[in-house]
This record gives C-alpha cells, structure tokens and sequence, in this order.
C-alpha cells in the first residue's frame, strides 16, 4: 500500500499484522526519531538488552513492515535506508477506530452521520462565535532563533550558495523530485528563478540560514508563507527545502518553530502542511512537529506530468501552546539524550 491509497480489508490486515509484534511496533518507534539504514538496525536490535535479534530476523519484520506500506525503503548505493510513513495508520484510524470510538462530536462525523442516514435528524450544536478580526502582517524580522535565521531574498547574493547546497553529486537533486520546479541548469537559471521569487508577496519566500557559532549565517534551503488569508486568519508553511547537509539536524525543526511562532502571535487560527502523499519524509515530519494529519486530496494536481494525490496536515491554535513548549524544549536541550517531540507534548 502506498502513502496516498485508500486502505482495503486486507491491507488493514496487513497493517494490524505488522502492528501486533513488539519487536516490529519497536523499529516504528526508532525510525519515529530518525530515518534509519537496515544495518543500523540490525545493531541496535542485536544488542542482548532488546533481545539479540539477528540480522535475519530483524530483516524478516522489516519486509512486513514494508509489506504493510508502514516503512518506505530509499536506496543509496548499497545502503538501505528505512523512513517511517505514519499516513497508513492514520488512514487505519480514519477508516476504522474512529468510527467506534469518535461519536458526534465533529462535524466530519456529523456529515459522515447524516449522509448514511438520509432523513435523519440531528440536534445542530451550538455556534461558537469568531471575533471579526484579520489577522496583522507576518513580519520576516521575526524569523529567528538561536539555530536559524529566516531572510528575504537578494538572488544576486543568495544564488551561488543555494545552488552548491542543492545540486550535485551525493544525491542532492533528489531535494526536487516533490517539487514544482527544479533542479536548475546551472546557477545563472537558479538566480532567475529566485530574482522572480523576489517579487512575490504570496507565496513569500525565504532564505533559511543556518547559524553557527562564530560564523557568518550561511544559506541552506528555503521556505514559505503560502495561502495567506489573513481575513478567515489561515496560512500555509510549504515549499520547503534544504541541502542534504542539512537533514537529520535541528534546522527543519528551528525553522518551523520559528513561522509557527510568527504566523500564531500574529492571530492565525490555522496553519497548513501540505504535501504530495507519495513523500514519505514530508508526511514525517509534519506529524513528528505536531500537525494533525486531516485527509488526502485525490488526483490533486499534477506536477512534472505525473499524478500528486496531495496530504494534508494542519495546527491549530488550541493546539500550538502544547507543540511550543515541546518545540522549545527540544530545540534547548542539552546532550544526547534528547526525548522524541511527541513525548515532550504528551509531558
């Protein structure tokens, strides 16, 4: 089963299967923290303390795992690598557990009530009333922390190391396989790509830079204000990108904190992640940050001439105190021992 199909009576199955076993619920919550090559989990499962499982056995519920659509498998080179897709289990939820446990109590199972049973009458629940209020500005002076800063785009100056981070060998262009655009040609094309990025107010690019210490903030990816609707006071975070150097390191996390931070202080209700339901990484990420996962959009768009099936991820702002003190907390933490985000939120 892929990220963006619809689950059936045998991969639901399939995936109770695969969730059955301790050991197999133990590798999702280590790929939970980070993607993963097949042997380092072969180590880590050998160890005598979880049981010394040997590499076949940890190789045999890996391939249930896979079977069950739960982990997606990118190869580089000889190396597997294993990434966590959560969408099947929140498809499972959707579909299944929900529907006995969830009641009335949102408008979606109202709807869901209403359309298998026509003539139906349910009592409407009251209106919860929303003050009339736009949201203000978002301001690029605010996106800033101790790991990143986000800036406004000068193509000319921007260019250069834009292009060297995303392009190359060591599989940099696989940064583009999920996006509209890209890879470039060479720098001259990227620098007019972002000449006209520049420009625009909506969506509102940034260039993220990375800070180290005694060091002059460099350039490592983008990111973006999109869909800003500041009347119904919603806004997306997308287009975003960064150099293979990058990952597995605390930049996407400071830097989403950083527009989340924004876009809620500023009186956002909403804020959206979306992504093709095929990017296994993407869809990570947003739940490992704290967005609910909320539906897919099928034969949502169609980019490169092939189909985008689109995932859709929000949070909210009864939901945004919980995910920043996990955030900042995470972002603070000192030494190796650093907890998963969903257990800081959970407390």
């Amino acid at each position: 089963m892929t990220p963006s199909t619809p689950p059936t009576d045998g991969s639901i199955d399939r995936i109770w299967k695969a969730l059955a076993d301790p050991t197999r619920r133990a590798i999702l919550d280590q790929l939970a923290k980070a993607a993963q090559t097949t042997g380092d989990l072969c180590t880590w499962f050998a160890a005598p303390e979880r049981g010394g499982l040997g590499r076949t056995g940890t190789m045999k519920h890996l391939g249930i795992l896979h079977e069950a659509g739960l982990v997606v498998v990118r190869r580089e080179g000889r190396t597997r690598w294993n990434f966590l897709n959560p969408v099947p289990i929140q498809q499972v939820c959707d579909r299944w557990v929900s529907r006995h446990v969830a009641g009335l109590a949102t408008s979606l199972q109202r709807l869901k009530t209403l359309a298998e049973n026509p003539g139906i009458e349910l009592p409407h629940p009251p209106a919860r009333r929303i003050d009339d209020v736009a949201a203000r500005p978002l301001r690029a002076s605010r996106l800033s922390n101790d790991h990143v800063r986000l800036a406004t785009i000068d193509a000319d100056r921007d260019a250069p190391e834009l292009f060297a981070c995303s392009h190359g060998s060591g599989g940099h262009e696989a940064i583009w396989q999920y996006m509209g655009y890209g890879p470039f040609r060479n720098e001259n094309a990227m620098r007019s790509w972002l000449a006209n990025c520049a420009e625009s107010t909506d969506p509102k690019f940034f260039v993220v830079r990375a800070r180290t210490a005694g060091a002059t903030a460099r350039p490592v990816g983008m990111a973006v204000f999109l869909a800003i609707d500041r009347d119904h006071r919603r806004v997306e975070l997308g287009h975003i990108w960064y150099g293979a150097a990058t990952h597995r390191t605390t930049i996407n996390t400071a830097v989403t904190y950083a527009m989340l931070r924004e876009a809620f202080e500023r009186g956002y209700r909403r804020v959206e992640w979306k992504c093709d339901a095929e990017n296994a990484r993407s869809c990570q990420a947003a739940l490992r940050l704290g967005f609910a996962f909320e539906g897919i959009f099928r034969q949502h768009m169609v980019v490169k001439e092939r189909n985008r099936d689109t995932a859709w991820f929000a949070m909210l702002d009864s939901e945004w105190p919980a995910a920043r003190a996990a955030l900042e907390a995470w972002l603070s933490w000192q030494g190796d021992d650093r907890p998963a985000l969903a257990a800081l939120r959970a407390g």
